[in-house]
């Protein structure tokens, strides 16, 4: 574990549900339950339209609460397992290694 790393834990698996949540709701399954009644004039259509909303939705609302840094106080990050690893080991090295072999910044 990196120094500072937050473990993703049933907790913070919730936070981030109920901020995809909410914000799918607002944006992509309300609106899309309200033209379903408004707009389809066959079941199988507005079906569609409600489905293609709620991803549209769901989809800005990742890019809205992960894209923001605004979950509680942290910002998350993406990366390949293979690139945390190698920064992983970077900060260990460099905890590690005493002073003077340290690289200056």
């Amino acid at each position: 574990m990196i120094k500072n790393e937050v473990p993703f834990t049933w907790g913070l698996a919730l936070s981030v549900a109920v901020g995809l949540f909410w914000r799918w709701l607002l944006i992509g399954a309300l609106p899309g339950m309200f033209l379903r009644e408004e707009f389809a004039a066959s079941p199988w259509g507005g079906l569609i339209l409600q489905l293609t909303l709620s991803f549209v939705g769901l989809w800005v609302a990742v890019k809205w609460l992960l894209g923001s840094g605004r979950l509680a106080s942290m910002k998350l990050m993406f990366m390949e397992q293979a690139h945390y690893q190698e920064l992983a080991s970077n900060i260990a090295v460099e905890r590690d290694a005493p002073q003077a072999a340290r690289p200056s910044p």
